[in-house]
């Protein structure tokens, strides 16, 4: 398939296509890819390259990223975006999944981004973890990773993730190291049984393989704060699959405190928590043995204070 290279607004270098890449199908998926969002009413809006039949594909040696943006009247979207701009890396898609935020906080994308932003829809959905299945659908990269609006990578967030990809492609996905508050890094999938902060960070940091994530299926939209913890618990156990993180000084961004899940208490946090592994099939005592045990740590912290 053939490209073309086009500089984007930071005059780096991007790769295009005007062929559609055709979507990976195999048999015992759990969803199925797509080229757009079918709106929901005609009130959606909705741009960006792929209207223009513009596309992005996976090249030897240059394997397409997907990076999904949720949205919902953030504040900083735009420093978001410029920071997936700003890499470096030639070959990336951005997807940008609005909830149907005030037309005056998103009206840039059309008029300043409609070059530079792939795909990008507004309209109403379910909560964050709906943005993030609607992205993850039309993604086309044989990786997809996902940051929240008001986020941000670094600069050579992409140069670090290109080396681990080619370093390690028999592995599911990468893990980059994230600063929030402090810099967090490491995985310890060994200990996901009896703790769900096995891999420190957040989201900005996980790329996964697009195969890998259409064989475990989409996040759980019954859980509103830890969806992501489901989804690593059956990436980990129920599938087996294997992933690698970065080094401590190779941070791929940074993580700004806040969002539904900020918001939570403590008791809604350990609930869900539970919920996810009796879902998951943990044993009854075993999660008696997590609630005891987080309370007793969550007091003492209290009363060391």
């Amino acid at each position: 398939m053939k490209y073309f290279i086009k500089k984007n607004k930071f005059d780096l270098d991007r790769f295009y296509s005007k062929e559609i890449i055709p979507p990976p199908k195999f048999h015992g998926e759990k969803f199925i890819s797509s080229n757009y969002i079918e709106n929901k009413s005609q009130n959606t809006l909705s741009g960006g390259l792929r209207l223009k039949n513009i596309f992005k594909s996976n090249y030897e040696n240059y394997p397409l990223i997907s990076v999904v943006v949720p949205n919902f009247n953030g504040t900083k979207l735009k420093e978001t975006l410029n920071s997936i701009l700003k890499q470096k890396y030639q070959n990336i898609e951005i997807i940008v999944i609005d909830g149907g935020s005030n037309f005056e906080n998103i009206s840039f994308l059309k008029n300043e981004y409609n070059d530079e932003v792939d795909y990008w829809i507004s309209e109403k959905d379910n909560g964050i973890y709906d943005a993030w299945n609607r992205g993850i659908k039309i993604s086309k990269g044989k990786y997809i990773g996902i940051i929240n609006s008001n986020d941000i990578y670094y600069e050579n967030a992409f140069d670090y993730l290109i080396k681990y990809i080619k370093s390690y492609p028999e592995y599911d996905f990468i893990l980059g190291a994230v600063e929030k508050k402090k810099v967090h890094a490491g995985f310890r999938p060994n200990e996901i049984k009896l703790r769900f902060n096995i891999y420190p960070s957040t989201v900005i940091g996980f790329f996964i393989k697009l195969v890998s994530q259409k064989k475990v299926g989409l996040y759980n939209l019954k859980y509103k704060c830890s969806s992501d913890y489901d989804m690593f618990y059956r990436i980990i156990v129920k599938h087996d699959m294997k992933g690698f993180p970065t080094t401590s000084k190779e941070v791929f961004g940074k993580f700004e405190l806040g969002g539904f899940s900020s918001q939570l208490g403590f008791f809604d946090h350990l609930k869900e928590e539970l919920q996810i592994r009796y879902d998951n099939g943990q044993n009854i005592f075993t999660l008696i043995y997590i609630a005891i045990g987080k309370i007793i740590i969550k007091f003492l912290n209290q009363i060391t204070k």
